[in-house]
């Protein structure tokens, strides 16, 4: 994610600032990046008896999560290795997959999460997106959730219409993807930054930057 996720950072938490609204874990009080409880409950099932002791247990003692990045954090500490995401770039059988691992994943989400923070996104402002299905419309999506709001967009629609929805959602930050051949998102964005006076950033995604953009 260009301007995002620095070159060679590695290893970043999600700062206490960026994830403070976040749910803490009901019976502990804690998030769960410092919560033992955190790895949740695993046992094999054998067979009914398991089945109904399994039933008598809290929710929270099996489900130790509350939002969707504590749920990506679990992933990647239970599974750092596996696949989280495999993106064909251009949806053919022959193409060479780009996989994420889901501590690959984690990792990039919570640079995001921490870039939004510093660029000013609170618990009650929104991170608007303008891409289609990549990998790091993803990591956009759930990296806006862990410090504000997500406010994905239909990048069809006019700028005089995304604008529209940027001011009613209270949008600090838009992403969007760069210059491309086939979607004309870039060629919008002048035009969408002079009628939203209340967006402080736009960010570009993709292969080629936006010009003026970071």
């Amino acid at each position: 994610m260009r301007a995002m996720v620095p070159t060679g950072t590695k290893g970043i938490a999600l700062s206490p600032q960026a994830m403070s609204h976040l749910p803490a874990h009901p019976s502990t009080g804690q998030h769960p990046r410092t919560d033992p409880a955190a790895v949740g409950w695993r046992e094999t099932i054998r067979g009914l008896d398991d089945i109904r002791r399994v039933e008598r247990l809290a929710y929270d003692d099996v489900v130790p999560v509350r939002s969707t990045v504590q749920l990506l954090e679990r992933s990647a500490t239970l599974f750092p290795d596996r696949p989280a995401i495999t993106f064909l770039p251009t949806g053919s059988v022959d193409d060479d997959p780009h996989v994420l691992t889901y501590r690959t994943f984690f990792d990039r989400v919570r640079r995001a999460a921490n870039a939004f923070h510093r660029l000013g996104v609170g618990p009650d402002d929104a991170v608007a997106f303008l891409a289609p299905t990549l990998p790091d419309t993803f990591i956009t999506l759930f990296a806006a959730q862990a410090c504000g709001r997500a406010c994905p967009i239909n990048y069809m629609l006019s700028p005089e219409k995304i604008a529209g929805l940027l001011a009613h959602a209270g949008a600090k930050v838009l992403v969007a993807l760069g210059p491309d051949d086939d979607l004309p998102i870039a060629q919008k964005i002048d035009e969408i930054r002079r009628l939203s006076p209340q967006l402080a950033h736009v960010v570009s995604i993709g292969d080629a930057p936006i010009a003026g953009v970071p």
